[in-house]
């Protein structure tokens, strides 16, 4: 379930993915280009997508 990711970003979504760790720092990354002002439009998609997709990935091996 991803609609919970949404474009804005809580620290209880990113939670949700990992606390810390490699997956949290990758999380982090991918938030911070979501949500860039310097970045096009289409390079801040897919960061918002490919984190979607982490989100997706990290619940459905917890399930």
């Amino acid at each position: 379930m991803t609609e919970g990711l949404g474009t804005q970003y809580e620290a209880a979504d990113l939670d949700e993915i990992d606390r810390g760790g490699a997956l949290r720092m990758a999380a982090d990354t991918l938030v911070n280009e979501a949500q860039s002002d310097t970045l096009p439009q289409s390079e801040r998609d897919v960061a918002a997508d490919a984190l979607a997709r982490l989100h997706a990935y990290v619940q459905g091996a917890k399930a």
